[in-house]
């Protein structure tokens, strides 16, 4: 009788822990929904992007010209030193605003080279954070709850060792399918955004 309320039990027992495993599988708790994006996409195709990159080359193009202004009066004012006698008070007074004009030039293009980069990377921080705003809201719109970057794989054949190792190291994901793929909404999102400022 023993035997048989032990045996007993022990179905019981390992009944309850069946079902308990299979009520935990069977989605008790839901999964969790993943999308991905592709980032590098929506940056390159995005019409902010575009418009960054214009005002970039513009820009530069503006320093361009000022720096050859700023030379060529430099080169000017050195040209002006020729005819004056070396050592004499014309030539000092002249080469003193030479160097004054070398001087200027020199902390201009520093101080200009600088404002550049800090100006692209606010740009870049604005474009970054409209991007990171659209998927989140259309990862909570649709109902995802992890979202995460995909990048398209390079052709593998025309890389070296090195960039292949850094490549296998860094690539965080592998696949994809197009129902977990939100870029084409990401960027549709982010260009919406932009042209309504």
């Amino acid at each position: 009788m023993n035997q048989r309320l032990t045996v007993l039990a022990l179905s019981a027992v390992l009944t309850w822990g069946l079902y308990a495993v299979a009520r935990g599988q069977s989605g008790s708790a839901a999964g969790t929904a993943v999308a991905a994006v592709d980032f590098n996409r929506v940056l390159k195709e995005c019409e902010q992007q575009a418009a960054m990159l214009a005002d970039n080359s513009k820009r530069s193009l503006e320093l361009n010209q000022e720096n050859t202004a700023r030379t060529q009066e430099v080169q000017r004012l050195q040209a002006e030193m020729d005819p004056l006698q070396p050592g004499s008070e014309a030539w000092q007074a002249k080469a003193r605003t030479v160097q004054q004009k070398r001087l200027e030039l020199e902390v201009w293009g520093k101080m200009a080279q600088q404002d550049n980069q800090l100006t692209r990377a606010r740009q870049l921080a604005e474009l970054y954070t409209a991007i990171n705003g659209a998927a989140e809201a259309i990862a909570a719109e649709q109902g995802y709850d992890l979202l995460v970057m995909k990048e398209p794989l390079p052709n593998l054949q025309s890389v070296n060792v090195q960039r292949l190792e850094a490549i296998i190291q860094t690539r965080k994901i592998i696949y994809a399918g197009p129902n977990a793929d939100i870029t084409d909404a990401v960027l549709q999102r982010v260009n919406t955004a932009y042209a309504g400022r």
